[in-house]
């Protein structure tokens, strides 16, 4: 259901690389959308995807994450899922007001962790979505697994330069 429209409105780029031996946490990895942390489990996890979770590119005066979103909060606190990787789009426009109807609508809602491949409406203001985040391309651990996380909005969605430099060195 989250995942139908984001291949419509752009090509997100998440790597995820099993690795054979165990990893250790370096440090803890807390979600910059809603402060809950990655709690190692069981080797077998599970996590959801979603993405434009804004909604209708039409609706263009809503200042709220989807109302299917929103209205299936429950349902997502209910699976047996680790966390939540978004595909970006969560927000109309990285504004004051988008992001914090976003986080106090849905992710402070979730009960698992968020973490966001960000998009062309995320980065809409590119400084105001870091302020309130962090970083737009990182790597967190869960149990043997490393997710990479890149910025496909940056240098004209070519990977380059810092962001190729960090995949190679992760």
């Amino acid at each position: 259901m989250f995942l139908k429209n984001a291949a419509r409105y752009r090509f997100v780029l998440i790597l995820t690389i099993l690795l054979s031996s165990n990893i250790l946490f370096a440090e803890e990895i807390i979600s910059p959308f809603n402060g809950r942390k990655i709690v190692p489990g069981k080797r077998e996890f599970s996590f959801l995807l979603g993405g434009h979770l804004y909604g209708s590119p039409y609706n263009r005066t809503s200042v709220f994450p989807s109302a299917s979103l929103l209205g299936s909060i429950d349902k997502i606190n209910n699976m047996n899922i680790s966390f939540f990787v978004s595909l970006g789009d969560n927000f109309r426009r990285a504004s004051d007001i988008h992001i914090v109807n976003f986080k106090k609508s849905f992710s402070d809602k979730l009960n698992v962790p968020i973490f966001n491949a960000a998009g062309n409406h995320d980065l809409s203001n590119r400084e105001k979505y870091i302020e309130y985040f962090g970083k737009t391309y990182y790597d967190f651990v869960y149990d043997t697994s490393l997710f990479i996380v890149l910025d496909t909005e940056l240098n004209n969605n070519i990977l380059q330069n810092n962001q190729l430099d960090y995949l190679i060195e992760t």
